[in-house]
Formats: C-alpha cells, sequence, structure tokens
C-alpha cells in the first residue's frame, strides 16, 4: 500500500489533475487547487459543507468499503445524484467524471486513507468529439492519465475513434491497421470475443483487459477497455461508449509484488529444505555413531572387565592392545563427525602456504611404508611431470590423500596401492590406485556422498570420501574416482597452480 505522504510530495499542487484524500466518512481531508475547481465550481458546493459520498458513483463507495483499487466514469446531476451506468436522462443537467481509487496509508494520521484522482470529461460526453477545443482538451487528459475514448456500435459492429487520431498516435497505436494486427496473439480470441459479447447483450456494463502493441515503444501494453450503454432521453439505444486505459504499470507492479512473494516463497522451501536435510543429516550421524561407537565401546568395557582378573603380564599387554585399537577406532570415527560438521559449517580454515609436489608425495608415501611391511601388498611411489610448487593447504592435501590410501588398505587384499602425481598446465593430479575389489562405474560419484557404504561390511563412517570432496572444493579442486567392479580403484584429487 502506498504512503500518502509520498503523494503528496509528488507535485501534489502542481500536476494538472484534481487529487484528494478522504476518511472512511467520505470526508475530504487533503485536497489540491484543481479539486476544488473541479468540486467546488463545477459541482457547485463548498468542499466540507457536503460530504463528498454524493460525487461518487457506487462502484468507487463499494470500493472504499473493500479497499480495493478501481477506476470510473459516471454522471452526476445538479442536485449531486450520481447517475449509475451512464444512463442519460437529462444530458444538460449532467456533469460527467473520470475517477480513480487507491487506499493509502497515511502515517502523520496514523490510519488509511482514501486517495482520488479525478477529472471531468463532461464536455467529452456531451459534444461532438470531432470538435478540435474538445479534441485538444481530451488529448491533454490522454496524456495525464492515459486514457483513450471510444465509441462502438453493435449493430454495424463499427469501433469509433471519438478521442481523436492524435491521442491514439501520443499512445502509440495505428488506426490503420486492423484490429488482428495490434492485439497480442494471445489476446486476440479474448479481444474479438468482447466485442461479440457486447453486441448480444446491450443493457450493463461490459470490461475486459486485453494487450494492445504500441509503436511508440515498439511492444505491448495491457490496456482495459471499460464501456456502457447509451441511451436517448426517450430511453432508445444508442451505443455503447468507454475509455480504454493503459494499466501496464499496474499490472507491472503487481507482477513485482508476485515475484516479491514467490521469491519470499522460494527462500522459504529452500529454508524448509535445509532443515529437512540436516535433520536427515542428524538422524544418519545418530545411526552412525550408535551403530559404529557400540562396538568398540564393547570391546573396551569387556577387556577392562577382564584385565582385572589376568594373573600374566602377557595377558594383560594382549587386552591393552584390543583396547587401544578400539579407542583408535572411536577417534577416527569422532574426528570425522566433527569435520564434516565444521565443513557444513563453513567454519573450516586453510593454512595456505608455498610447497614442493613431489617432496609432499614422497612424504607421505614414506609416512605409509611401514603398513605395507606385513601385507601382501605392494607399495608404489610414481612421479610424472617436472617438479614444481603450488600454493594450497599442504595438511589438507595429505588429510585427502591418507583417506585415499586407507580405503585402498582396507579393500585391496594382494597386489598393489600406487601413489601417484602428474603436473599438467593449469593444475596437480594426485592418484591413489589399487587392485583391489574395485567399484561399479555407476558408483563412483555416489561414493563421495556423506555416510556412503557401498553395501560395504567393513568398519567405518562412511564420510571419509566426503571430506575430501569438500576439502577439495574448498582448495578450488576436484575430486573424482575410476573403478569397474572387480578391476580395483583409481582415486584422484585435481587442484590448481
Amino acid at each position: 500500500m502506498r504512503k500518502a505522504e509520498e503523494i503528496l510530495a509528488d507535485n501534489f499542487d502542481a500536476i494538472r489533475i484534481a487529487q484528494l484524500f478522504t476518511d472512511d466518512e467520505c470526508n475530504i481531508i487533503k485536497y489540491n487547487e484543481y479539486a476544488r475547481e473541479y468540486i467546488e465550481e463545477r459541482s457547485k458546493f463548498k468542499i466540507g459543507e457536503l460530504p463528498f459520498k454524493y460525487a461518487l458513483s457506487k462502484k468507487l463507495l463499494d470500493a472504499m468499503v473493500s479497499r480495493t483499487p478501481c477506476y470510473d466514469a459516471f454522471f452526476v446531476n445538479f442536485e449531486h445524484t450520481v447517475a449509475e451506468d451512464l444512463h442519460l436522462n437529462n444530458e444538460d443537467n449532467y456533469y460527467a467524471y473520470y475517477a480513480e481509487y487507491e487506499p493509502v496509508y497515511s502515517e502523520a494520521e496514523g490510519r488509511t486513507l482514501h486517495y482520488f484522482i479525478m477529472k471531468d470529461i463532461t464536455e467529452f460526453m456531451m459534444q461532438n468529439f470531432e470538435n478540435h477545443v474538445c479534441s485538444s482538451k481530451f488529448h491533454e487528459l490522454m496524456k495525464t492519465i492515459g486514457v483513450a475514448y471510444i465509441d462502438f456500435y453493435p449493430d454495424e459492429m463499427k469501433l469509433d475513434i471519438v478521442g481523436g487520431r492524435d491521442n491514439y498516435n501520443e499512445m502509440g497505436i495505428s488506426l490503420s491497421n486492423p484490429m488482428r494486427l495490434i492485439l497480442h496473439p494471445d489476446d486476440m480470441q479474448k479481444g474479438l470475443g468482447f466485442f461479440r459479447r457486447i453486441a448480444k447483450n446491450r443493457t450493463r456494463k461490459h470490461s475486459t483487459m486485453v494487450r494492445i502493441y504500441s509503436q511508440a515503444i515498439m511492444d505491448y501494453r495491457y490496456y482495459t477497455i471499460a464501456m456502457n450503454p447509451i441511451y436517448k432521453p426517450d430511453g432508445a439505444f444508442v451505443k455503447f461508449s468507454g475509455f480504454a486505459m493503459d494499466v501496464s504499470e499496474r499490472i507491472e507492479l503487481i507482477k513485482k509484488h508476485d515475484d516479491k512473494a514467490n521469491l519470499r516463497l522460494n527462500k522459504l522451501e529452500k529454508e524448509k529444505t535445509d532443515v529437512e536435510k540436516s535433520k536427515s543429516h542428524m538422524d544418519q550421524m545418530l545411526s552412525v555413531m550408535g551403530h559404529d561407537l557400540r562396538s568398540p565401546l564393547s570391546t573396551i568395557l569387556g577387556f577392562s572387565e577382564l584385565m582385572v582378573n589376568v594373573d600374566t603380564r602377557e595377558e594383560r599387554e594382549e587386552m591393552y592392545g584390543y583396547i587401544q585399537k578400539s579407542v583408535g577406532q572411536m577417534m577416527v570415527l569422532v574426528n570425522s563427525i566433527l569435520e564434516s560438521t565444521r565443513l557444513d559449517a563453513g567454519t573450516i580454515r586453510y593454512n595456505i602456504t608455498t610447497f614442493d609436489v613431489f617432496e609432499l608425495l614422497k612424504e607421505v608415501y614414506n609416512a605409509h611404508k611401514p603398513i605395507f611391511k606385513d601385507i601382501p601388498v605392494e607399495l608404489v611411489f610414481d612421479y610424472e611431470g617436472d617438479t614444481v610448487e603450488i600454493s594450497s593447504d599442504k595438511a589438507r592435501i595429505v588429510e585427502i590423500l591418507n583417506n585415499y590410501l586407507s580405503n585402498a588398505v582396507k579393500y585391496t587384499k594382494e597386489g598393489s596401492v600406487t601413489i601417484a602425481g602428474k603436473v599438467e598446465s593449469d593444475g596437480v593430479y594426485f592418484h591413489v590406485v589399487d587392485t583391489g575389489v574395485g567399484i561399479a562405474k555407476k558408483d563412483c560419484e555416489k561414493a563421495f556422498e556423506r555416510y556412503e557404504m557401498l553395501g560395504s561390511e567393513e568398519p567405518g563412517t562412511g564420510l571419509g570420501l566426503y571430506i575430501c570432496r569438500e576439502l577439495a572444493k574448498g582448495l578450488g579442486g576436484k575430486v573424482g574416482c575410476v573403478s569397474d567392479k572387480g578391476k580395483g580403484c583409481d582415486f584422484w584429487v585435481w587442484l590448481p597452480r
């Protein structure tokens, strides 16, 4: 809803059109000079002496009650009685008005006021519109409120341009073109059907809204067409007479409101989805923790009770080893969950330094060699390309490669695991290739999803590869996997140079 103060500040007294505000009882509160002229000089009563409702049509009064913007054209006689539907009984005793209504909020008053724009169109209704004086006046009216005047004769199905050709030129509507060339293609049947309905029913108002092509702006504009039956004093039907009013700005305003509402709705839908996703992640996390913590906790509890009753040092050391291994499993689980939580919250910090790629890979290789001494799997080192330095977070890259190597050892019972690097012009590839059980091609991308174990019975959280993907994203890189069932896996991470 617009504010009354905004209207008052926008050339309220300078624009040559009557503007005024009323309260709910139709008492005029504020008006400009042209409102005084049209009401006091033309309607012959002083502002404040007579409630404004006597100068309004029922349509406008109903709009005030429902606080719905609207417009209307109507006649008022010298006794301040409004003639509905433009049915004239005595043409010489009426004034014709065009009015627009809009509810507005006044901060000064602290309430809703009723804002009216009014124009005296008596001469246009009472005289021959080909009269030069009336045409020029109507031209000024059209430029002020964007309204064009038309007559329609249903017997001949003829539309008469009574406002003068200059008015339509101002609007950019070509009168030389047939209706099928000026109506929007999607509104063609609607527009033609409108005039056919008028021809059949001559006892009431008819209105519609169609898009008409404006050569002035080279685009279609929205026009509301309102037609009213006109009768002679003896009651004989004469014609339909009405207005074509440009309402494009109002339509755009409604669309903007709708767009804002849709954006807000989309935002709420996204927030709802995020909440549901977070709840799903929380449920999965609790499920993983409940399942994977139970086993090591049971081991710790069981062996800690047995250690009290054993007699030899060797037995205690063996039980202590089981307890220590279980504690290590729990630490891996808790650290993985905390790491994924920090990644989701965006609180992971990266320490960017410059380091040698070859040296980093060699360090990872040397750190994992002891693990392969007691298993029938060979650890291989492979580096391709020149020795180069990159700027990135060295510790995070090591964390990614450690996760890859941990999975490779877990799923490779024999053969080899290769840690490799390849330097290219725009970045560096790090690979961990194994000869293990492999995964199906269709599951390669799925392997990096949160809590995804791909049916494995090996212990784990399903968070390791998810953490690798998110860390690589944070460093401006990407991850991937090349594999096939029974043929091993090649897990890689690419980082920019």
